[in-house]
């Protein structure tokens, strides 16, 4: 999810050691980034993958779409629920850290890494020289680059306080925190006092930061309180933190403060709120540093100090620095890499850190945790649980890549992950969308939480009651409470009123679409083509996960329901191939243009929105939501004319010359691709579905050359909790699970020569492409274990062990070569599967499943709106886009209101076998005063329902019929039209 533009570029420098005899790097920022093609010789048993993740890459801008990247660089462990890090002045959303900032405003306890919405940074702690100063929780202390470092489970930065120089070091366990604290010295070596500032209500999000907290001056080594913080992109849910501080040294002065006024009160509550404790340093020399130990809870302060007591009883920083570093080395090193330049392993393992710092752990160490909202954002009551409760899922984005590479690296904690979404919808009633602490968001379009929990059972995660998660899933796409008909949603201050699980699903199930009159708070224009592409993904996801279960029933109605994608498929655009648009509710395309520019700042949509995004869409625009059917992919291709012409589309589309804002930068409103963003994700790897999967080769290390890199800027757009490193880690291994919940990777090409990848109790697998490198990149021939393989495989032929199978060792082979193999993989019968009308041979793999889906598409040209004569007549041409690929013939019927003449109202088009199309034309006699609709059903002869359009007929070319909330833009087209692009 991405929401601002910025751009801001920074360089930091990796330090150089020596560990087990190899020059590896770690980040001691400094000024200048390790940089240069120093090439790594490591061996699977040498590498020590903690020493190669430079948490400060992603604390920089992806581009000047996105803005910040929003990673945080402090202490965490995988999946932690205390993440300590610094804040900067600027204070990005979900990491809360700027590279290029030069003051730290407090070391808050809870971040997420790099949300594009500001959320959680809670209970922030700042030490400063001396004594209390005048409005506290407006403090801040500066800092260089210099004095910095991070690494995995620890974070260190010297800050520049007025009494002179205070080192501060940072580690974690999964529920508390642990820093040091030196007395700032001044030149004569004078130590003095630190006060420790401890803000109840300096979190991210709210006016006025946190809504309400308390804090409570225990005793002078003692500090405990809460705080409300949520409102995570403008939603409605809220969350309550409780906290547990406790310190080495008694202060000799303590007191708290309201608003900015300072008193020597030991409690305070309200909207600026904090408590400060002044310490003063011993006689030792150096003076013994200040030691603060702090844990959280979302249950109550007595959890939160039985966490610190189970995990942190000690005041041993360096053992808990030790227990974090191997905690995360456990984890990283599942993933051996050899080979590849210094910068590669940085980039690489970076990724794969990053993808391990969310969802995060919501339960305490007695296993309890506070109850899931209801659908109007209460919530009542605690449980517990044997295993890990998580919280805060991305699942908009996660589900893409994140998900499937934690369910592949740890079963376990992506098992209890799914585990955690199953109790949120037995206690709130329904599968989340976003869920933030305990709460549901409503935020992105879709019903994700289904591709997540597909994509992780497909990837290995077993440990969870699948017949719950089934019915859940099944539950919220048909049950008609799931969602209301998108005129009857409530929004109240731009936020929902009640949360919906499928919003709009009533219109999806009648209408196989959701009309575009209802917006999202992320984007802020109406999304009825994305999220009906979105549910139409959602669908087959639920299908392929019915289908793995053996349960052909519910796989064969929901994979039937996906093909839904073709009725937001306009193909009457060109004889070139149709664009995914929109439907008004009177059933009509847009007129115009596919790719239209956001509307201006005013008309039906909340004034205080950006509009990111076409309309009609989350976050992107027609050109790049039309790929967005990985399911189907062998259907798509044939509506858009076939491979030449589907391959001639994506040429076009990821033409760096052609695109202004540079190769993977388009943004959400340009016809090109971007990277920085998840609607576009899975397209580069299309081609391996098109016969030319060198392209797809070519492309990936495109992204990851020019895109990724070892810098604060170093990936394209918002990361969100690791999605977009996920990406990374795939690309580099040569593989992507193209079809969430498919089980199945399509190959790329991969970066390293070899990787070894073993997950405990489950097997491991290598990938041997000897010779990988920034040249070699092209496949001549691959091969799974000696036996010829094309450009894709199942996980579970990769990894046997994972998906019930007995653990074993495979190998997956590339011979790599400088120039493109254009004929390996270049077959129909090499392409990856897809389950839809034209995929027979995919949806035979699934067994005994049907797949019904529409065998043609209707059109019309012009669609949208045709302009009418008061005197005479207008041609229309009616067609029919082939999607099965089928000879058949088509029968249209044209409903058209009192007064209107046609030509003809019925016919037979007659569709050759191919991806072709045929047409007729009609005149249309239409005196219209006011704008009418013309309906143009399509059926098979048997009549059976094919998409249809609707088309208005409007009196005048300066009337636009429809509500503007319909309509795809308006303003100017982009000053080029489609139609010149291939």
């Amino acid at each position: 999810m991405n929401r601002r533009a910025g751009r801001r570029t920074m360089l930091a420098v990796a330090k150089r050691f020596v560990v087990a005899g190899l020059v590896v790097s770690t980040v001691a920022a400094t000024g200048l980034w390790s940089r240069g093609p120093q090439v790594i010789a490591a061996s699977s048993t040498a590498i020590n993958a903690v020493s190669y993740v430079n948490p400060f890459i992603g604390t920089g801008s992806g581009g000047p779409n996105v803005g910040q990247i929003d990673t945080f660089p402090g202490a965490s462990l995988p999946f932690g629920m205390v993440q300590w890090s610094p804040d900067t002045t600027s204070r990005p959303d979900g990491g809360g850290y700027a590279y290029a900032d030069s003051a730290i405003t407090g070391f808050s306890l809870t971040h997420l890494s790099g949300t594009g919405c500001p959320v959680f940074g809670d209970i922030p702690f700042l030490p400063v020289g001396g004594s209390v100063p005048s409005n506290p929780g407006s403090a801040s202390e500066g800092f260089t680059h210099t004095g910095e470092q991070a690494s995995p489970g620890r974070y260190s930065v010297t800050l520049d306080t007025p009494s002179g120089p205070l080192r501060t070091e940072l580690s974690a366990t999964t529920r508390t925190g642990i820093g040091t604290f030196s007395f700032p010295a001044s030149t004569t070596g004078t130590a003095s006092d630190i006060t420790m500032l401890v803000n109840a209500t300096g979190g991210a999000n709210i006016a006025g930061n946190s809504s309400s907290g308390s804090v409570d001056v225990v005793s002078p080594t003692e500090v405990v309180g809460s705080t409300v913080n949520g409102a995570f992109c403008i939603a409605r849910s809220t969350y309550k933190l409780y906290f547990a501080a406790q310190f080495s040294k008694a202060a000799v002065a303590n007191g708290t403060w309201t608003g900015s006024v300072a008193s020597p009160a030991p409690a305070c509550a309200g909207l600026a709120c904090g408590a400060y404790m002044t310490f003063a340093p011993d006689f030792s020399q150096p003076a013994a540093p200040l030691i603060v130990k702090v844990a959280v809870s979302y249950v109550s302060v007595a959890n939160a100090l039985a966490n610190l007591a189970a995990e942190d009883s000690g005041w041993d920083m360096s053992a808990v620095e030790q227990a974090a570093s191997g905690a995360w080395n456990s984890i990283l090193s599942r993933v051996v890499v050899t080979g590849g330049t210094n910068d590669q392993l940085v980039t690489f393992y970076t990724a794969l850190y990053h993808a391990f710092l969310g969802p995060t752990t919501f339960s305490d160490v007695d296993g309890c945790y506070p109850n899931f909202t209801d659908v109007e954002f209460v919530a009542v009551g605690v449980s517990c649980s044997s295993g890990v409760q998580y919280a805060n899922y991305s699942m908009w984005d996660t589900y893409r890549t994140q998900m499937p590479l934690v369910a592949m690296l740890d079963p376990p904690a992506a098992s209890d992950m799914v585990t955690s979404l199953l109790n949120d919808a037995s206690q709130g009633g329904w599968l989340p969308r976003w869920p933030v602490a305990n709460s549901y968001t409503a935020i992105q379009s879709g019903d994700s939480a289904d591709p997540l929990i597909a994509g992780a059972y497909a990837f290995g995660a077993r440990q969870f009651d699948t017949g719950a998660a089934l019915a859940a899933m099944v539950r919220g796409a048909t049950d008609p409470a799931a969602g209301s008909s998108v005129e009857d949603l409530m929004f109240e201050s731009d936020s929902l009123v009640r949360y919906e699980q499928r919003p709009g699903l009533p219109d999806y199930e009648a209408r196989h679409y959701v009309p575009n009159l209802m917006f999202r708070q992320s984007s802020g224009v109406p999304d009825g083509a994305s999220t009906s592409l979105e549910y139409a993904l959602d669908d087959a996801a639920i299908g392929l996960f019915a289908a793995s279960l053996g349960d052909g029933g519910t796989a064969g109605e929901l994979l039937s329901r996906a093909q839904n994608w073709e009725y937001s498929f306009n193909a009457g655009y060109s004889s070139a191939g149709g664009y995914a648009e929109p439907r008004g509710e009177s059933g009509a395309f847009p007129p115009g243009e596919p790719v239209q520019p956001p509307p201006p700042n005013e008309g039906p949509y909340p004034a205080n929105q950006i509009y990111f995004g076409q309309n009609g869409f989350q976050e992107g625009d027609a050109a790049q939501y039309t790929w967005m059917v990985p399911f189907d992919v062998a259907g798509l291709v044939n509506a858009l004319g076939g491979v030449v012409q589907a391959n001639a589309r994506l040429d076009a589309f990821f033409s760096p010359s052609a695109d202004p804002a540079g190769f993977g930068q388009a943004g959400p409103t340009a016809p090109y691709y971007w990277a920085g963003n998840e609607p576009d994700m899975q397209t580069p790897w299309l081609y391996d579905f098109t016969g030319e999967p060198y392209k797809t080769q070519s492309l990936v290390h495109q992204v990851e050359g020019e895109l990724y890199s070892n810098a604060p800027g170093g990936e394209p757009g918002n990361d969100d909790l690791g999605t977009m490193a996920a990406w990374y880690v795939w690309a580099a291994l040569g593989l992507y699970p193209e079809v969430p919940g498919g089980g199945s990777l399509v190959l790329g090409s991969p970066l390293f020569p070899k990787v070894d990848i073993t997950v405990p109790g489950r097997g491991s697998f290598e990938i041997d492409a000897p010779g990988a490198s920034n040249s070699e990149i092209y496949v001549q021939s691959a091969s799974l274990d000696g036996q010829p393989t094309s450009d894709w495989l199942t996980y579970r032929s990769l990894m046997p062990g994972a998906t019930g199978g007995a653990p074993t060792n495979t190998t997956l082979s590339f011979v790599l070569g400088a120039t493109p193999n254009t004929t390996w993989a270049s077959l129909p019968a090499d392409a990856p599967p897809s389950f839809g009308e034209a995929s027979q041979a995919g949806n035979d793999a699934l067994g005994n499943v049907a797949v019904d889906g529409a065998s043609a598409i209707g059109f019309s040209r012009p669609w949208g709106q045709l302009t009418t004569s008061p005197t005479g007549s207008v041609p229309l041409t009616i067609g029919a886009q082939n999607v099965s690929g089928d000879a058949q013939a088509v029968d249209w019927t044209v409903t058209a209101p009192p007064g209107v003449t046609l030509s003809s109202s019925s016919g037979v088009l007659d569709l050759p076998s191919g991806p072709g199309d045929a047409v007729t034309s009609v005149s249309i006699a239409a005196p219209v005063a006011s704008c009418q609709y013309l309906t143009i059903s399509f059926s098979t002869p048997g009549g059976g329902q094919l998409p249809g359009v609707v088309v208005a007929l409007s009196p005048d070319g300066s009337i636009q019929c429809g509500a503007p909330s319909e309509l795809g833009g308006t303003g100017p087209s982009l000053g080029t039209t489609l139609e010149s692009l291939p």
